[in-house]
């Protein structure tokens, strides 16, 4: 078995062969047809807590002309996963203070290259970008984790990783994890590549707008030694047609894609050898915790009723079952739009709560789907639930076939309040139809 520091001397060769060969990969980008790798996933620190620094590699989109390109892709994330996990495991378990410096380096150089991969994937080819997909998601756990796995890659003597997360700031908000992370670690890593010493900072805070809408303010610091003034006029001139230059510009420009997709803008201030500091603004809704005071007199409208929910988000589920359980009604829940059909013909439901934004098959087009059908449960009443405030949202639900639209998070007294707004339009359309 090889000792520790020749198994870090592998370690290190490995490193620098695969983070070259990736940072190359990036410098041909107009020579090749590499097609978008938004599959490319890393697990949310949301959904487990934890932070895993393996990169998550599924299946990609591969036509004739770029099976090549694709495959050098696939090795060189496949290669910098195994990196990223022995570095990692090297950090926190050897007893030589170097090589745990040295085997967090490593750690970032990998993590920074995958980076850089995935974004220019994603300017290369938008519509492989992952769509907006809000969750309930603990914030301040969200913030620690990863302020966690970037102190720990950051740490040295040079330089200092802080962050300070707004007290005032909701502890439940509907964002979209896969996206905010992707943005913060994007930004993260540009900071660490520009700063030597110093410092790095992430400061979020947060403002009021309505009741459930806040603004966040989020700004990631450093005092690296900057960006070149003739892309920041670039950038917020949205002056970016040509492709930009250099990894940290690539990166930042992704960022600027990445956030409009989540309600957000991005600026940027730097000082050329005095530091950078990036600016995102995200409008956002708070989840209402549910107590017992958000039980609603609702005059047994659900009473004997058996009533569909589809949606994707487990938190979601539970907060709308928890409104429907005390009022007699049957409820089953599904994950996704594709099990509708099947779902429907297998049982006779009165009510269909249907998310908008879901992996697979969306609310919308399922809804069309089942509007479509020709079947009996083509009539069922359909709510559509969704965090996404959009308009144009709100009408396209509404042309596919839904009866109301109710934006997250919801209440108890809104969602009923729907319910009964859409059993007396069926009730209505019945006596109609009877009476014809």
């Amino acid at each position: 078995m090889l000792s520790i520091p020749i198994r870090l001397s592998v370690v290190v060769a490995a490193a620098s062969m695969f983070v070259v060969l990736a940072l190359l990969l990036i410098a041909r980008r107009r020579k090749s047809r590499v097609l978008g790798t938004s599959a490319l996933v890393e697990d949310s620190p949301l959904a487990s807590s934890q932070t895993n620094s393996t990169a998550q590699i599924d299946d990609l989109d591969l036509d004739e002309d770029s099976n090549r390109s694709n495959a050098v892709q696939i090795q060189i994330l496949t290669e910098l996963a195994e990196i990223s996990r022995i570095s990692d495991n090297l950090s926190k378990t050897s007893r030589s203070p170097d090589i745990r410096q040295n085997g967090r380096k490593i750690l970032g150089a990998a993590e920074n290259a995958r980076r850089l991969i995935q974004n220019e994937s994603l300017l290369k080819h938008p519509e492989h970008a992952p769509k907006f997909k809000p969750l309930i998601v603990n914030f301040p756990v969200f913030v620690s984790t990863l302020a966690k796995k970037w102190a720990f890659i950051i740490r040295s003597e040079q330089v200092t990783f802080t962050c300070h997360l707004d007290e005032h700031i909701p502890a439940s908000l509907y964002v979209d994890p896969e996206i905010l992370i992707r943005v913060l670690d994007s930004l993260l890593s540009n900071s660490q590549a520009l700063t030597e010493k110093g410092r790095i900072h992430m400061h979020i805070t947060g403002k009021e707008i309505s009741k459930f809408n806040w603004d966040l303010n989020i700004i990631i610091a450093d005092t690296g030694h900057g960006i070149r003034q003739s892309f920041k006029e670039r950038f917020r001139n949205n002056d970016l047609q040509s492709h930009p230059e250099g990894p940290e510009e690539l990166n930042i420009v992704a960022v600027r894609d990445l956030s409009r997709k989540i309600n957000g803008e991005v600026d940027i201030k730097s000082v050329e050898g005095r530091g950078t500091e990036v600016t995102i603004k995200l409008k956002v809704r708070s989840a209402m915790d549910v107590h017992s005071t958000d039980v609603v007199e609702t005059n047994g409208i659900l009473m004997g009723k058996r009533v569909l929910i589809i949606e994707d988000d487990i938190s979601s589920q539970e907060v709308l079952e928890t409104f429907l359980r005390p009022e007699g009604c049957a409820i089953d829940a599904i994950l996704d739009g594709d099990k509708a059909m099947e779902t429907l013909e297998a049982k006779t439901y009165d009510l269909i709560l249907m998310d908008v934004r879901m992996d697979g098959m969306d609310g919308i087009k399922t809804t069309q789907m089942i509007r479509n059908s020709g079947k009996p449960f083509s009539k069922v009443p359909i709510i559509a639930v969704t965090a996404d405030v959009n308009p144009d949202t709100n009408a396209k639900c509404m042309v596919a076939g839904a009866n109301l639209f109710l934006n997250k998070p919801i209440g108890a007294k809104a969602l009923f309040n729907g319910i009964q707004f859409v059993m007396d339009l069926e009730s209505a359309d019945a006596q109609k139809t009877a009476a014809e």
